[in-house]
């Protein structure tokens, strides 16, 4: 009797400890996705910025942007936000990531003789496609209770 105790006893705490891992594995794996969420959406933002600013001045010499850093800071955090979207939405991000590299590919360009511009059509789907996914990664990156939290009326 005591040794079907003691294996029963074994058998629980076995799985109980292997409950505990799996909600702690899947817990660092949502932090992880959160994070890459928020470092993308400000990198996203920085981006939406930055094409206001070429917009506006319609210059590349008037510039201090680092059009290259979306494509790294893409390359970084991508896998861990795949978790945390579905295929649309992850299409949707990663699009706007190849239109920052586009844009970086026409900088590069423009420093040659006779180079032109992007075309202003072209500049405005990488300006949606940038405040799209904006929107898709600006969501991932709050917890359930963050969002109820801001979605409370303020009574103070």
């Amino acid at each position: 009797m005591e040794l079907q105790t003691a294996l029963a006893g074994l058998v629980v705490g076995a799985v109980a400890s292997g409950g505990v891992q799996s909600y702690l594995a899947r817990s660092d794996r949502r932090r992880d996705m959160r994070s890459a969420a928020r470092l993308l959406y400000m990198e996203l933002h920085n981006s939406h910025e930055a094409l206001e600013d070429l917009l506006r001045l319609q210059d590349w010499d008037r510039m201090i942007t680092d059009w290259d850093s979306y494509g790294r800071a893409w390359e970084k955090h991508s896998e861990a936000l795949a978790g945390a979207l579905d295929t649309r939405d992850f299409h949707v991000v990663s699009a706007a990531f190849a239109s920052m590299a586009s844009v970086a590919a026409s900088r590069a360009m423009a420093m040659k003789p006779g180079a032109v511009g992007i075309p202003s059509d072209r500049f405005m789907g990488y300006r949606a496609n940038v405040e799209a996914a904006r929107k898709i990664v600006f969501d991932v990156s709050f917890t359930r209770w963050e969002t109820w939290r801001h979605r409370q009326p303020d009574l103070g």
